[in-house]
């Protein structure tokens, strides 16, 4: 899918970079613009700031805006692309671009079936 979004300064995600994400993949693909819960963003980025482990931060986004639908739409496209963004910050390869691995982790998560060290544990082994 990789979104071309406005660049992320600082190497920080922010809860504006989220919606802008969103809002892009909105207005690309279709469907319905607008922010349902703009705490779940927020806390999302909260709990991003305590985690140092790059591929907990992209298990975390992933089910966070998979499982907590911020959005009236496009949930599980933004989770996708907010997961690749910080995979791509950086500098890993990102498994996102590998189409069944990507949708395999997201129906988990939407069936709320996986958790989030089983994921971290499937982004290390592909990676390395």
């Amino acid at each position: 899918m990789f979104v071309d979004i406005s660049p992320i300064t600082g190497n920080k995600l922010t809860a504006q970079n989220i919606i802008d994400i969103h809002d892009d993949i909105i207005e690309i693909y279709g469907g319905t613009k607008g922010v349902l819960n703009q705490g779940t963003i927020d806390h999302l980025i909260y709990l991003l700031e305590r985690k140092n482990d790059v591929f907990k931060k992209a298990a975390l986004a992933l089910k966070h805006i998979i499982v907590n639908h911020p959005f009236f739409d496009g949930n599980k496209r933004t989770a996708f692309e907010v997961t690749d963004i910080l995979l791509r910050m950086v500098n890993k390869n990102s498994p996102c671009s590998t189409y069944g691995l990507t949708v395999s982790l997201i129906r988990g998560y939407a069936a709320n079936s996986l958790q989030n060290a089983f994921f971290a544990r499937q982004l290390v082994n592909y990676l390395f």
